[in-house]
């Protein structure tokens, strides 16, 4: 049985009464009735399987099964209509006490069905609970006995019935937390309202272990409150700037877009340039939350940030700034570090070197160019029309036998662009290669047992049709299956493309007598396709109060961006009061790649991750 969640995982086992009713027994290391439930309607999960699956009971497939009756369980979470044992029924009949009184269960305040006070129901926010948990708070946030426990932080707990008081207790010693009343000064934090079952503790000591009791009140019964069990946790060494964990898309305006936003936001006057992040205003991650779930360093998510400093109409830097709301002072507790986590990706894997005059040398990493998608190195100018580029294969490195170096004409720098080479293998002979339509299959006309040294060509006529060609000598030329119409634009690319088909290995080819026909335009330029990589930029961060100029910091290490490592950076906050900023109000962070303030000097592009950004006591020894 797979059991999912929208937030947290309930932890339960299924339990059948002296009268054979099953039900559910929450578990928690400690005590009974503390649990973390899975959603808003107490133990609900959906049930999933491949054979013997049902809502209840999978199978009952061995002599004299023991009988399943008058139980009951969730068609609509569980998502199974079958069970070999029990009755399926609808959310809001599961959490109607009608169903279950009509089938003999047991509850607290009636006689008709016993007097041994079995079940307890909140009527249409649960399920049936067992008797002692009745008027007793439950479910803790955080968990009892947490460690670790970051800062800032809001209390939370579960009601043990309908319409009850929370009387909230806290404090650093635990007998005197359990031995408080309401008269107890300093410990005895005051009543919260029925709907209410938060608690703000305000600023906490790091690393310190706090005590809290929620006791229920029912004030038409003489014998409330009921008192609640002690609960403890530790707090973590740091307090939280952002840890990304708190935007979901089931809720809109935590989006992390509604929190870290373009520089400035809203746009200002024109003219107006802002600094540039790729996608509004920091990048989607695979989520619709606009978080990443797979890279990421802590927790859950972290941010994706996406970069490019030579778009066209904005600065020629790009940033992101949060406006804080907590922590602002950052002084509390003697913390002295700002502490923010990041990853780049590398550089790119392929180069092309001229040298001697007339042989380059090109490297190139990528799983292959073929199939729907490339990733390969290229070398490349532009063409406008027909053209021809002929190149000799001096070598190529036997990363695999389906590595490839050759010619290239190709419509776009995408991917899955349309295109026609003519290639030479390690292993595989010479081979005319072609995607006759953007995103689709590659096919091939090959020709084995050679190997380089080796001539190729590619042709593209006034009609779009493309021909590939190979020659031993240069001279005498022998042509590859058939001529194919390529329906490109009129401006294209033209040139030399390698491919290690190996997306762990760099493949190295050498390329001489390099010679092109048509309206070529004069300067080689070159750029891995499909394989992701980082330019190199400054990374800073920069911290502002409300009115004057922000503090910013600058990495250390101008190619940060290209560390493909999760790696912490930590910055003295005296880095930025010795430039004005006043730690005891601090207004809004920003993280920017390139020179903020910069609007004219083109820069690079790609993508950065950061979580976890943090305040800290000293933690290391200085130098």
């Amino acid at each position: 049985m797979a059991i999912s969640a929208r937030h947290r995982l309930d932890l339960a086992c299924v339990m059948v009464d002296s009268h054979g009713k099953v039900g559910i027994l929450d578990l928690e290391e400690g005590e009974p009735g503390q649990h973390q439930p899975a959603d808003d309607q107490n133990q609900s999960a959906a049930v999933e399987g491949q054979t013997k699956t049902g809502g209840l009971v999978g199978t009952l497939d061995y002599d004299d099964p023991p009988p399943v009756y008058d139980s009951f369980w969730d068609i609509e979470i569980s998502g199974q209509t079958g069970s070999c044992g029990g009755i399926g029924k609808t959310t809001a009949e599961m959490q109607n006490p009608v169903t279950f009184l009509a089938a003999g269960w047991d509850f607290v305040g009636e006689t008709a069905n016993g007097i041994e006070n079995i079940w307890w129901i909140l009527e249409g926010q649960y399920y049936p609970r067992l008797w002692w948990q009745y008027g007793k708070a439950f479910s803790p946030y955080p968990q009892n006995g947490a460690v670790n426990v970051p800062q800032p932080l809001i209390l939370s707990w579960l009601s043990g019935g309908s319409g009850l008081y929370h009387d909230v207790y806290f404090g650093e010693d635990k007998e005197a937390v359990a031995n408080a009343t309401t008269e107890s000064p300093d410990i005895y934090r005051g009543r919260q309202e029925s709907k209410m079952a938060t608690y703000d503790p305000g600023s906490l000591e790091l690393t310190k272990t706090y005590y809290w009791r929620i006791d229920e009140v029912n004030q038409a019964d003489p014998n409330s409150p009921c008192k609640g069990s002690v609960w403890s946790f530790t707090t973590a060494n740091f307090i939280i700037v952002d840890d990304f964990e708190s935007y979901s898309a089931e809720n809109p305006l935590s989006e992390h877009w509604n929190g870290w936003h373009y520089n400035p936001w809203p746009p200002g006057p024109d003219p107006y340039l802002a600094s540039n992040v790729n996608v509004t205003p920091v990048g989607f991650g695979p989520t619709d939350s606009g978080c990443e779930e797979v890279i990421i360093h802590g927790g859950n998510q972290s941010m994706p940030f996406t970069y490019d400093n030579n778009k066209t109409g904005y600065a020629k830097y790009s940033e992101t700034k949060l406006t804080l709301t907590a922590p602002r002072d950052w002084t509390v507790e003697g913390v002295t570090e700002l502490s923010l986590w990041f990853r780049g990706r590398p550089a790119s894997d392929g180069s092309f070197v001229e040298e001697p005059v007339g042989t380059y040398t090109m490297t190139g990493s990528g799983t292959d160019i073929g199939g729907q998608y490339d990733q390969f190195h290229y070398a490349f100018k532009t063409i406008n029309g027909p053209g021809t580029i002929v190149a000799k294969i001096e070598s190529i490195e036997n990363t695999h036998e389906w590595a490839k170096a050759g010619v290239m004409i190709r419509e776009t720098l995408d991917v899955d662009s349309r295109h026609a080479m003519m290639v030479v293998t390690p292993s595989q002979g010479v081979s005319f290669q072609r995607r006759a339509e953007t995103g689709s299959a590659s096919t091939h006309d090959t020709t084995g047992g050679i190997t380089a040294p080796y001539w190729v060509k590619i042709e593209r006529d006034l009609s779009g049709n493309f021909t590939g060609y190979s020659s031993a000598d240069g001279a005498t030329w022998e042509r590859k299956g058939l001529s194919e119409s390529l329906q490109m634009g009129t401006n294209v690319y033209i040139g030399l493309a390698v491919t290690a088909h190996n997306a762990s290995a760099t493949c190295e080819a050498v390329f001489t007598n390099v010679t092109t026909i048509g309206t070529v335009g004069p300067q080689w330029m070159n750029q891995d396709i499909g394989i992701s990589s980082n330019d190199a930029e400054p990374l800073y961060v920069a911290v502002s109060n409300a009115a004057g100029p922000p503090g910013v910091v600058v990495h250390d290490d101008p190619t940060s961006t290209q560390i493909n490592t999760w790696t912490e950076w930590v910055i003295p906050l005296s880095a930025f009061s010795d430039q004005g900023i006043n730690l005891t109000n601090v207004d809004k962070i920003a993280i920017g790649l390139g020179i903020k303030g910069n609007l004219t000097i083109p820069g690079g592009k790609g993508k950065m991750y950061f979580d976890d950004i943090r305040l800290y006591r000293p933690r290391y020894e200085q130098e």
